[in-house]
């Protein structure tokens, strides 16, 4: 009978011990550290690359071919007309808020065409971009500010005052480790 009671008593002890919390605190890692995008513009595609350098923050180059338009405004209240940028790169710093919404900045030098077919080598300016949505598809607009061509003999400030592209549409195309 002893035997039995031990036996009972086990068996009842079992699935409590099973059943117990684990009150020990996890740290989640990151999901990817890398990311490959792709920009669909008007005229355009701009692929990216973006490395993880601390939680939300990403450092990473873009480049661009086709003609990726924008709109040149001027300090005297007048929009020129558009440029296009035949290749561009792009060194980018970006911020992702909750994977909602990103914001990058960062030096852009181009090869441009303007509305009219004449090549002016070079345009250097800062570029700051805005995108919304979610995790597979995002759509933004991106500004350039500070700009200044090369026009033969060093660059010069045309007396700008910024730049804007039409809408962005980015696509994340790989994530990984």
């Amino acid at each position: 009978m002893k035997k039995l009671l031990i036996i009972y008593a086990m068996l009842l002890l079992l699935p409590i011990g099973l059943l117990a919390q684990n009150d020990s605190i996890s740290k989640t890692k990151n999901v990817y550290k890398n990311q490959v995008d792709l920009n669909l513009e008007l005229f355009g595609v701009v692929f990216g690359y973006k490395k993880r350098i601390h939680k939300n923050w990403y450092l990473g180059t873009k480049v661009g071919v086709g003609i990726i338009a924008s709109y040149i405004h001027y300090e005297n209240n007048y929009t020129l007309g558009s440029k296009g940028d035949l290749v561009n790169t792009t060194l980018m710093l970006q911020h992702s808020f909750k994977d909602f919404l990103l914001i990058e900045s960062g030096p852009k030098l181009s090869l441009l065409i303007d509305d009219e077919g004449q090549n002016n080598p070079y345009r250097f300016e800062w570029e700051l971009g805005v995108y919304a949505g979610l995790r597979k598809i995002q759509l933004g607009i991106r500004f350039g500010f500070f700009g200044t061509e090369n026009s033969g003999n060093g660059f010069k400030n045309q007396n700008e005052k910024y730049s804007n592209s039409f809408l962005i549409l980015r696509i994340p195309l790989t994530k990984w480790s």
